[in-house]
């Protein structure tokens, strides 16, 4: 199971950096800051204060 965060009605995203660890010129990538635990993406919805969303019950509606 996956979760991701909401906070402000928005998808909390993140950067991450494509390509070999050795080129300075690396692309980014925006992407959605999943979870794999709901402990985990509690601990971090707490700090950004933002609310907790269970992908797979969404899929499921």
């Amino acid at each position: 199971m996956k979760y991701t965060l909401l906070r402000d009605g928005l998808t909390v995203r993140q950067i991450v950096m494509v390509g070999p660890t050795t080129d300075n010129n690396r692309s980014s990538k925006i992407v959605d800051l999943e979870f794999e635990t709901y402990e985990a993406a509690l601990e971090v919805a707490t700090v950004l204060k933002a609310k907790v969303v269970d992908n797979s019950i969404k899929k499921a509606a």
